[in-house]
């Protein structure tokens, strides 16, 4: 009997991974989420992001923020937990790569992407580790926030958004 050798996957070279990227970013315009994350699942699971460490950091960046969009869209959803946890991990790899300055995004951003999902999975799970979690992340978000006053802007509310959600939990009922 001959033994048949399992082929291996097909790995992108760069130009293939960057031009993914791309199709992934209009399909988030275009409002098809599950393929923009199946193009970034491709994407993150490419060995040649090492060499490509700017794309990597918008990859996870983007599919962080998709993870906690479609999160939020369905808090009741089988997949939240997993997407939340999904969610953290990416946006902190993201944040971690911008503040290594790889890549051109905005850390700002990210890192109140972070926050919101922090505060998404305190809102399930009720682990104040969370909370302070999100609280730490805007941290980062205010510090690394330019002049740009819609961020700033951004950041405040979703200040005012974990500060009330304190305050209620203090209120007594």
């Amino acid at each position: 009997m001959t033994a048949m050798a399992v082929p291996h996957p097909k790995r992108l070279d760069q130009q293939q991974v960057l031009d993914l990227l791309a199709l992934a970013e209009r399909h988030i315009k275009a409002d098809r989420l599950a393929a923009a994350a199946a193009h970034y699942r491709q994407v993150l699971s490419e060995p040649i992001l090492d060499a490509l460490p700017a794309a990597r950091t918008e990859a996870q960046a983007n599919f962080g923020a998709l993870l906690l969009h479609a999160a939020r869209i369905d808090p009741g959803g089988a997949e939240v937990h997993q997407q939340l946890e999904q969610a953290i991990e990416l946006l902190g790899n993201a944040r971690t790569g911008y503040q290594s300055g790889e890549g051109a995004g905005n850390a700002a951003v990210t890192s109140t992407n972070l926050a919101l999902a922090y505060f998404e999975r305190h809102r399930l799970a009720g682990d104040d580790a969370d909370l302070m979690s999100a609280h730490v992340a805007l941290d980062g978000a205010e510090a690394a926030a330019t002049d740009d006053p819609e961020t700033r802007d951004w950041i405040r509310s979703v200040r005012d958004i974990l500060l009330e959600h304190v305050d209620r939990r203090r209120t007594p009922r």
